[in-house]
């Protein structure tokens, strides 16, 4: 019966990876390139380290253009990112909550409208979805397995490829080192003291793994910072967020992002927001751990951003918080499982 459920819930996963793949590559090549695509393409030819962006994603594109420069080959990384994507959020619902939570998950992402859109772009946007997603998932394998350690290099190098992706990864560490702190102090409180030296030496591993990645992404910081420093007070491209002494960044931009993440507004953005409602809330007893990681990993950076927006940071684009959306989708998949579970007792009874 267990291979039988097996095979089932691979075979629904592959109609959902098909699924997924044909909405990436339909029409992959019908809209011509536009502007950030063709700064893509300029900073995939000599690979620049001087280019505003971490140069992570310029390189892998520096070498697909190797089959070709035409829109369809030069997406193409993307559209594979993407597709990685889908798949990776079923092994992680898989491993928070369960089979149906991860299949349920991977279906929402493969038909995310968001996602479809930025895994057909020449850009840097989808490799950031699948790395800090894959930093999430080797974070919570880490911290669950006792030290293994496979996970631990495996969280390392899936982190520091995220931050030499896009700068808005940092967000990313800065959730994971406060859900570790986190839940350091409540392993000394709560648990039994051989739990809690078990908690120590993981600690002592997380304080090492942090400082590899840091100490790695140091040349990123230096040799950016400048650049950093001159979009902050010349902002090129993109709309500041103060200015002439007033804060212009409203809390508008919050149901245009949950607009995006959640396919539409109106009644599909209130079907969506009520199910991760639900799913953050009715379960939170059964998955108290896994659902603050989450929360956290949604909430966090959206806080952060609008709170440095009042001093130093640009407006905050959707595509740069394509990082939370897959997390979005998890807990909202977690609220439909619970809500068909819910039903289906009343049923029964």
């Amino acid at each position: 019966m267990k291979l039988e459920k097996k095979l089932e819930s691979y075979f629904i996963l592959g109609l959902v990876v098909i699924i997924g793949s044909v909405l990436r590559i339909y029409n992959l090549s019908e809209k011509s390139l536009w502007v950030d695509e063709f700064g893509s393409i300029r900073d995939s030819e000599n690979i620049p380290w001087w280019s505003g962006h971490p140069p992570l994603y310029f390189i892998i594109l520096h070498f697909f253009r190797y089959m070709g420069t035409n829109e369809f080959v030069l997406r193409l990384p993307s559209v594979i990112f993407g597709v990685s994507t889908i798949l990776l959020s079923y092994m992680i619902g898989k491993l928070l909550f369960g089979t149906k939570e991860g299949l349920v998950s991977a279906f929402l992402l493969s038909i995310s409208t968001m996602h479809i859109y930025y895994s057909q772009e020449a850009r840097m946007y989808s490799l950031l979805a699948f790395l800090s997603l894959s930093s999430l998932f080797f974070f919570y394998k880490s911290i669950r397995e006792k030290n293994k350690v496979g996970t631990w290099i495996g969280f390392i190098l899936l982190t520091l490829l995220s931050l030499y992706t896009h700068f808005f990864a940092g967000f990313v560490v800065i959730v994971e080192v406060i859900f570790f702190v986190l839940m350091f102090i409540s392993n000394q409180i709560l648990m039994k003291e051989k739990s809690a030296k078990l908690s120590k030496r993981t600690l002592s591993v997380f304080i090492l793994s942090t400082t590899v990645i840091f100490m790695l992404y140091l040349p990123i910081i230096i040799t950016r910072f400048p650049i950093i420093s001159s979009y902050v007070e010349k902002p090129y491209g993109a709309q500041p967020a103060f200015q002439n002494g007033q804060h212009i960044l409203e809390l508008s931009f919050l149901p245009k992002l949950l607009g995006w993440f959640s396919n539409g507004n109106g009644v599909v953005l209130f079907l969506y927001l009520s199910f991760f409602v639900y799913g953050s809330t009715f379960s939170i007893k059964k998955f108290k751990e896994q659902l603050t990681l989450l929360l956290f990993w949604v909430a966090l950076p959206i806080i952060l951003i609008y709170s440095l927006s009042t001093r130093v940071f640009l407006y905050p684009e959707a595509r740069y918080l394509i990082f939370v959306l897959p997390v979005y989708l998890l807990v909202v998949s977690r609220g439909i499982i619970s809500m068909t579970e819910l039903i289906s007792r009343g049923i029964r009874q």
